[in-house]
């Protein structure tokens, strides 16, 4: 930067950010006030803390040099090259993801991510940064101004002389110089050398560099396994915490075992009454990754009483004790006793507030805290079908987020799951278009993707098969840079789905063409499905000559795979198609094998076709079959067909149908109360059904009969 546009302009851009930026532009301390040094040191990380969502705690930094850095990165005018970029820290590419938010689409510079064709070798720490750079990389590869090349690395100049790491000059470069030190020390490393790379660790660890304080450490601890006690404690808590703080969302499964290794070690050395808290707080939820809950709960207990201890200030031991509840409430939810876990949450919430009046109380952690425990709450009380009070918490939750900037918030995702648990699918896809902007907004393609699938299966069981289209094809866009087989394949049946819905039948063909051609839907089941739904394209033009003998490929592939299921589908399909080509009695031939499948299977059976069988009873009186009867069954089945979003396209004539059976004075028996519920409550979310819900409700009232 400095290269291409000078010195001036760049410290004239970290200006305004220099507080904070200073934690890692160590240079910029000298021009800091006093007001500036306060901020920047209550805004580091604190080893003592630093338990709450790790992006509350970094993330004022990483804005601020974002902030600093973007409108540099659009001056300069020339590609960002990141050079070897699994081995790069992933501090560094969260960076560069903050960076491109900050740019308008199309306006900053192209970001050129470096692959070497070979795999890179695990040396000292480097194994251990692959798999969440992995991750890191997918998100920062889904942007589209984000170019991905395989290239040897000696092709790519970056102006300074081989073996020189070229630094800013108001970077001190401790880090760097501590770990050549380290490296180049024979022997045990002395007293001098040790104490300079913990220094250096501390300092990167308080600019959440997490790949350089673990790296140091590691590499320390290979060279001294005997440290002193002391030294030992400090070395094995950055490790921990910093491990924990790269790898937790990685999925790594060597996680929790390296966790469990330094934080015991540092526990096994440490005095601090208030730090032992902090780590038997960590082997809590460490141990209970690991299985083993009654120790986990024993760790829990003996940390609410070292937090207790003489020493330990009040405000910081109703912190300690806080965290500590929270761990038991983790284990207890692990055992699926969420009413206990929801107990220990509670009491962890009160204790944050009451550790707020108290002297002590390490004050920047006390929002972060409060977030977590109410997002706790949040998602216990939806696994305990409790929609009303978890979205209680969730507003407390976000009550509490008004202390943090935007970019640092969890985001409307669980409104999304509250929502659709009350039944309100059209608030919840309201919600799902916020997340989906906000994602997007923020270069965040994994959150925009569970956004775009969420949106297209809500659209699409309200009805708007158009919006849902546009979802699932959005998903699709991210999915065809960094998504599985299955991922993309999930994506674009989706979109067939819904353009054949709305009426885009070449656009339909052609997607349920590829999808047939994959490895995935090569053969049994998966190909019978996919088979029957051409054959419904076909029908929906007209075209007997092709439906036809896609219906018999559909039978035969079903049949290979010897599954009752995919012939209930298929034969339910065929129904449907033969309805749509107008021919009556053929439709209802096959409605009937369908229904003649499942009432000749296993119960199991039954259970996992109750869309299709619902769809089979509806498609049957749709065909001209008046047995009231019928109508009666397919309502029984509404409660669990409807879990299927394809069994809402049913409703606007199932509801017809009870209409019609009202006017023949054959009304619901109490017994279908359930489904007749079912059916209004999913029926009054969809545009084509609002007119029927209500035709239906005043039906039924003045004969005594309110689905409530």
């Amino acid at each position: 930067m400095r290269r291409h546009l000078g010195s001036e302009r760049v410290e004239a851009a970290l200006g305004p950010h220099r507080a904070l930026s200073s934690l890692v532009l160590r240079g910029l301390l000298p021009s800091l006030s006093d007001a500036e040094r306060a901020r920047r040191d209550g805004l580091a990380a604190q080893p003592l803390g630093f338990m709450s969502h790790g992006r509350i705690s970094s993330g004022p930094l990483a804005e601020a040099l974002a902030d600093a850095l973007a409108p540099l990165f659009l001056a300069a005018g020339v590609p960002v090259v990141i050079p070897n970029a699994l081995a790069i820290d992933p501090t560094t590419l969260t960076l560069v993801r903050r960076v491109e938010s900050k740019l308008a689409p199309g306006e900053g510079p192209d970001f050129v991510l470096v692959r070497s064709p070979a795999p890179e070798p695990a040396a000292s720490a480097g194994g251990r940064v692959i798999s969440q750079n992995e991750y890191l990389m997918g998100l920062l590869e889904a942007i589209p101004s984000t170019r991905r090349e395989v290239v040897d690395e000696s092709e790519i100049a970056l102006g300074s002389t081989a073996g020189e790491v070229p630094t800013d000059p108001l970077d001190d470069g401790a880090e760097l110089r501590a770990w050549d030190a380290l490296t180049a020390a024979q022997g045990v490393p002395d007293e001098p050398l040790r104490r300079e790379v913990l220094a250096a660790m501390r300092l990167a660890f308080a600019s959440f560099g997490h790949a350089a304080t673990s790296r140091l450490g590691l590499e320390l601890l290979s060279k001294c396994p005997d440290l002193p006690r002391e030294e030992a404690a400090e070395v094995h808590r950055l490790i921990g915490l910093s491990e924990y703080a790269r790898r937790a969302r990685s999925g790594d499964r060597t996680l929790a075992p390296m966790l469990d290794h330094h934080f015991r070690a540092a526990f096994e050395v440490e005095t601090d009454p208030a730090r032992r808290s902090h780590l038997l707080y960590r082997l809590c939820t460490t141990t209970a990754r690991l299985g083993r809950h009654d120790d986990a709960i024993s760790f829990a207990e003996r940390g609410v009483e070292a937090a207790h201890e003489p020493g330990v200030p009040e405000g910081t031991a109703a912190y300690l004790e806080a965290w500590a509840r929270n761990g038991r409430a983790y284990v207890h939810s692990l055992k699926k006793e969420t009413d206990i876990a929801v107990a220990e949450c509670i009491a962890a919430n009160r204790l944050i507030d009451r550790a707020a009046q108290l002297s002590g109380a390490p004050e920047r952690e006390l929002v972060g805290s409060r977030i977590v425990f109410n997002d706790n709450l949040a998602e216990l009380h939806l696994r305990m079908r409790d929609p009303k009070s978890a979205a209680v918490f969730q507003g407390a939750l976000e009550d509490a987020e008004r202390a943090i900037p935007e970019g640092m918030k969890y985001g409307p995702h669980r409104w999304v799951k509250i929502l659709r648990a009350q039944g309100k699918l059209r608030q919840a896809a309201a919600r799902a278009e916020e997340g989906f902007a906000l994602a997007r907004k923020n270069l965040a393609p994994f959150a925009e993707d569970r956004f775009a699938m969420e949106l297209g299966e809500l659209s699409y069981r309200t009805g708007n098969a158009p919006r849902a289209r546009e979802s699932y094809l959005a998903a699709l866009t991210i999915r065809e840079r960094i998504g599985s087989e299955v991922d993309k394949l999930r994506a674009s049946l989706g979109a067939a789905l819904a353009a054949r819905r709305s009426g885009l039948l070449d656009e339909a063909l052609a997607a349920f063409t590829r999808a047939l051609d994959s490895s995935i839907c090569a053969k049994g089941s998966a190909r019978a499905e996919v088979l029957a739904a051409l054959a419904l394209v076909a029908a929906q033009r007209g075209d007997e000559a092709t439906a036809a003998p896609r219906l018999a490929e559909a039978r035969d592939a079903a049949e290979s795979a010897a599954s009752p299921e995919a012939l209930v589908r298929v034969a339910r399909a065929a129904g449907e198609a033969y309805l749509l080509l107008d021919r009556r009695d053929e439709a209802q031939t096959f409605f009937s094998r369908a229904l003649a499948t499942v009432d000749e299977g296993a119960p199991e059976l039954r259970a996992r076709t109750a869309s299709e069988t619902m769809g089979a009873l509806v498609g049957l009186r749709r065909a001209g079959e008046r047995d009231p009867a019928i109508v009666l069954r397919a309502l029984s089945l509404a409660p669990a067909a409807l879990a299927d979003a394809e069994a809402t396209w049913d409703l606007p004539a199932l509801l017809q149908a009870l209409l019609d059976l009202a006017d023949e004075r054959l009304l619901p028996e109490p017994s279908s109360l359930a489904g007749l519920r079912a059916a209004l409550r999913a029926g009054a979310e969809r545009d084509d059904c609002e007119r029927l819900v209500r035709s239906v409700e005043a039906t039924l009232a003045p004969n005594g009969l309110s689905p409530g």
